[in-house]
């Protein structure tokens, strides 16, 4: 198995990231 992604993957988790990201921010865990 590759251990290299795609760039719909790397995409897709930096969405997710800026999600999380954005949850914690305002929930004042940042």
């Amino acid at each position: 198995m590759s251990k290299l992604l795609t760039a719909q993957e790397v995409a897709d988790l930096l969405r997710v990231h800026k999600k999380t990201i954005h949850r914690m921010i305002h929930s004042g865990k940042l």
